[in-house]
């Protein structure tokens, strides 16, 4: 079970109970899925001895702690999302399928391989997604998947920060 799942269970049953969540992973959509589901903490995992326990005063004495971390990923979800005038909601279906299959690193015609269409066809998708998006590169299309959660970063590249 996950943390959200465990707030939303546990949060039913008691419902007086404040959460903090702890993690390492964290996308400006999760984030966002925690805090709409109750959680009153969100802490990095790279946070420091003094944040983690900032954090946990600011909960238990009622109040809600965002890490630095949490509220700059936030922040510039929120910045590039009115910048943009779009969201991931809205992609089409086969847009989010291939941006998430591009992200991932698969090239244009194993992309039309997988999803069974030409390689015309998704080389169209991607002209659409640069637009909507306002994306300059297939880079800047990356940045996108992995900040909306759309994709999610390998562990072998999460390194502390300090």
């Amino acid at each position: 079970m996950n943390g959200s799942e465990i707030i939303r269970q546990f949060g039913k049953k008691h419902p007086k109970t404040r959460f903090i969540a702890i993690s390492a992973n964290f996308t400006p959509d999760s984030i966002r899925e925690l805090l709409e589901l109750g959680c009153h903490g969100i802490i990095s995992k790279s946070s420091s001895a003094f944040k983690l326990t900032k954090g946990l005063k600011e909960v238990s004495e009622g109040r809600s702690y965002l890490c630095p971390m949490a509220a700059r990923l936030l922040r510039e979800s929120h910045i590039f999302r009115s910048q943009t005038g779009c969201r991931k909601g809205r992609l089409s279906n086969r847009e989010r399928e291939v941006l998430q299959a591009a992200a991932e690193g698969f090239s244009t015609k194993q992309i039309a391989e997988q999803l069974d269409v030409s390689v015309k066809t998704i080389e169209a998708h991607r002209v659409n997604l640069m637009k909507k998006l306002e994306a300059r590169s297939t880079v800047d299309l990356t940045r996108y998947a992995y900040e909306m959660g759309i994709v999610e970063l390998p562990n072998r590249y999460i390194q502390p920060s300090h």
